[in-house]
């Protein structure tokens, strides 16, 4: 009896002994939440930590790698090349692995074979594969219109006067070929009969060509407008003022991607829109991209290509135009093409789910009134 009392008297001053120490001091203040939570971390088992500290701290999720390109060094690509600059695509989930692939031919063939998941690409050679059997599909566009001018000599006074002369533009089945043929047909001429159409290889060539007399005129894009009229050319039609729906610079996947990964297809498209309004907002970053990526530094040139493409083409919600399908059709030399209808070509659906959304109109501020 005497040694249980003795063994339970020191196990009360042992307790006591403990509980002072742990106790806090008279106006001490209780421990932090984080405190709490660590001490409480300290003394459960990792294996049954773990679930708790995922679910206070949760993780992003890894971001998609994808191969995107663009197929132009102009202001075509421009919202696409803001989206990279400014992290768009990264804050949507996606990393891009953008790549510069000169030519709508040659950027079309390698979305085709899987090379390019997303990219800017010209509209008439993605109808033309389509046209063809190829996968190949339109998801929205950044450049609507042509966005293009028939240039030539200052003896030339009208369209009219081309007749019996050649134009040059860069290369058959190209924007500048089939702006041309628009031009003429506006004033009555039919192409490759009434006027011939020589291929100069690239807009520097077209401009070339046509100072050293070797074709009457030539079909121009921006920023070689600018260095056209400092020369001295005459500047005979303005296809872009006339906005003849046209899709330029549409943006292009396969129908297989959009099956396999439509989340990454509504990232991108959600990164394009935030890109034109970027554009649309601000001048001065705008031009910085354009200056970054095509290698231009005069000021006067990235402003022609600031005023063709963003002030005048370039739309809020890039949504794919009937209208501009259909020119593409009207022009194409393919058997296929007159049985074609627009719809075949392009899937406005991720657009129209940003734009019902609020999404677009969210990225503009609010009219003041």
């Amino acid at each position: 009896m005497r040694l249980g009392r003795l063994g339970l008297i020191v196990v009360l001053l042992l307790a006591g002994t403990i509980l002072a120490c742990t106790a806090p001091a008279a106006g001490t203040p209780p421990p932090a939440p984080q405190q709490t939570a660590a001490l409480a971390r300290e003394a459960t088992p990792a294996a049954a930590a773990a679930p708790a500290a995922a679910m206070s701290a949760p993780t992003a999720p890894p971001r998609v790698r994808v191969a995107m390109a663009y197929s132009v060094l102009s202001g075509d690509p421009l919202p696409m090349l803001i989206a990279q600059d400014q992290g768009f695509f990264e804050r949507h989930g996606v990393e891009a692995d953008l790549t510069y692939i000169g030519g709508s031919t040659r950027i079309t063939e390698a979305i085709i074979a899987g090379e390019i998941k997303l990219a800017q690409i010209g509209g008439a050679a993605a109808v033309s594969a389509g046209l063809s059997g190829a996968d190949v599909i339109m998801i929205g566009t950044v450049v609507p219109v042509f966005v293009t001018t028939l240039f030539s000599r200052p003896e030339i006074t009208s369209v009219a006067d081309l007749r019996g002369k050649s134009i040059a533009v860069t290369a058959i089945g190209t924007t500048t070929d089939f702006a041309g043929r628009v031009a003429l047909r506006r004033a009555g001429l039919e192409p490759l009969r009434d006027v011939a159409i020589i291929q100069a290889g690239g807009a520097p060539e077209v401009l070339a060509a046509i100072q050293a007399g070797n074709v009457a005129g030539g079909v121009l894009t921006a920023p070689n407008t600018l260095r056209a009229r400092e020369a001295g050319l005459r500047e005979l039609v303005d296809l872009t003022a006339l906005r003849i729906p046209y899709e330029q610079a549409p943006l292009g996947t396969t129908r297989r991607f959009i099956e396999e990964q439509p989340a990454t297809v509504r990232a991108f498209l959600r990164a394009i829109t935030e890109g034109i309004a970027v554009a649309k907002q601000d001048r001065a970053l705008a031009k910085r991209v354009l200056a970054r990526y095509t290698r231009v530094e005069d000021d006067a040139l990235l402003e022609e290509t600031y005023r063709l493409y963003v002030e005048d083409a370039l739309p809020r919600a890039p949504y794919v135009t009937r209208e501009g399908v259909q020119t593409i059709l009207d022009l194409l030399d393919h058997p296929r093409a007159p049985e074609a209808t627009p719809e075949q070509f392009f899937d406005n659906r991720f657009v129209q789910e940003l734009d019902r959304s609020g999404f677009i109109d969210s990225l503009y501020p609010t009219p003041q009134r």
